[in-house]
């Protein structure tokens, strides 16, 4: 794994502007590190995680909000450095992954999957269909040759990576 590679579902950038899933702006800490790292994002070829982006991230560009949480919002989207992964529907890893989470949504499937081909950490704060079943997804990885993969929610990777030296 580079630990300069990142996967980052939606939910974590929609859970920056809502204080009850940002206690304490721990997300707000957990971007502005991520970004002094200059991490690259993961994402698939086929712009699946980028719709889903650019769907349900609109509206926040749409308000007169300018402030840091927009700024960090946009370096993501816009001028992050990105590593696209081909995600193949029917190879072994996504069969896989349908079979650890056959109830999560396609694009829930696709952050996965791109985060262990990338063998990097998936942010999440989905627990019903990601995190809460983050033993099996990472036995999955591993399986698959990732070791490094793991499947963290936002209040974890603030803890682990804001506070790592």
């Amino acid at each position: 794994m580079s630990s300069n590679e990142i996967t980052i579902d939606t939910n974590i950038f929609e859970h920056l502007f809502n204080p009850q899933n940002n206690e304490d702006d721990h997300i707000d800490a957990l971007l502005r590190r991520l970004i002094e790292q200059r991490v690259a994002l993961c994402i698939d070829k086929s712009g699946r995680i980028f719709g889903e982006y650019a769907h349900q991230l609109n509206p926040f560009f749409k308000k007169n909000d300018q402030g840091q949480r927009v700024i960090w919002l946009r370096y993501f989207l816009v001028l992050a450095e990105r590593k696209e992964v081909a995600v193949n529907g029917g190879d072994a890893l996504m069969v896989s992954i349908r079979g650890q989470i056959p109830f999560a949504e396609a694009s829930d499937q696709i952050f996965v999957y791109v985060a262990i081909f990338s063998d990097c950490i998936l942010i999440s704060n989905d627990h019903g269909h990601i995190t809460n079943h983050r033993n099996n997804l990472r036995r999955s990885a591993r399986k698959h040759g990732s070791k490094s993969t793991d499947f963290i929610d936002s209040k974890d990777a603030y803890s682990s990576m804001v506070f790592a030296s």
